[in-house]
């Protein structure tokens, strides 16, 4: 991590001199700031907040970004102006959330400590994400029902993503988030009073600790639509808390 963090270090001039003084601050974000990075596996997120939109400034990132590329895992950056960030809360307020909570102020000042997010936008975005994940399990049974080498692909590449949705069901539930993600598994379980089995096999199949046969595929695959229908149901219905 170290290793990492020096190395990132050694670019922020090079970030500084693009954007002069337009520049407010640059921070780490994602997992690397969450602690749960991965060297080699995990994306470098950079999140830049500017004063003023200057589109100049993308095009000279974008020969700095490919640089980056090329050395280490970045994703590429996100940037914004302090006016779109502080505007921005009620629209992606899952990802804003995160960055709120977890980033590290690499130059400037930090903009995100007092970045409000509000609970009723936060419900209603993992509404919106749980349930377009549904309508994507379903097509997607319905178009390769028959071929279990991609259900078992559409199951793993969902695994991410399902493991945002429970880390944000401890926070609209005002609970502190687990780093282990068997315990995110668990707290969840509790919470929403319904079993999480299928995100536990997609965890060992990740990691080699399992390995199902093509006819157990079709099978673990209805276990995740019928066990993601029941977590659906749950924020459908979740009522929040008045302060």
């Amino acid at each position: 991590m170290e290793k990492t963090r020096s190395a990132i270090d050694r670019y922020i001039p090079e970030i500084e001199k693009i954007f002069g003084k337009n520049l407010v601050s640059i921070n780490l974000f994602g997992s690397i700031a969450r602690g749960d990075y991965v060297n080699g596996k995990s994306d470098i997120n950079l999140l830049i907040i500017r004063k003023n939109r200057l589109p100049a400034e993308l095009l000279q990132l974008s020969r700095l970004t490919v640089s980056l590329k090329r050395r280490m895992n970045f994703a590429l950056p996100l940037v914004l102006t302090e006016e779109e960030m502080r505007r921005s809360g009620d629209v992606f307020p899952m990802e804003y959330r995160d960055m709120k909570d977890f980033h590290i102020v690499l130059k400037g000042k930090d903009v995100l400590k007092d970045l409000k997010i509000e609970d009723k936008h936060l419900r209603l975005e993992l509404e919106s994400q749980i349930k377009g994940k549904l309508i994507l399990l379903r097509e997607s049974m319905i178009q390769w029902g028959k071929n279990k080498k991609v259900l078992k692909k559409i199951l793993l590449k969902a695994l991410p993503s399902v493991i945002v949705i429970l880390r944000h069901i401890f926070i609209l539930n005002k609970k502190p988030v687990p780093k282990d993600i068997y315990a995110i598994c668990q707290g969840t379980e509790e919470m929403i009073k319904n079993k999480l089995t299928f995100f536990r096999q997609l965890l060992h199949i990740k990691i080699g600790l399992l390995k199902l046969k093509d006819k157990d595929i079709v099978d673990l695959y209805m276990k995740t639509i019928s066990e993601i229908e029941r977590l659906s149901d749950y924020i459908d219905r979740f009522k929040i808390r008045k302060r």
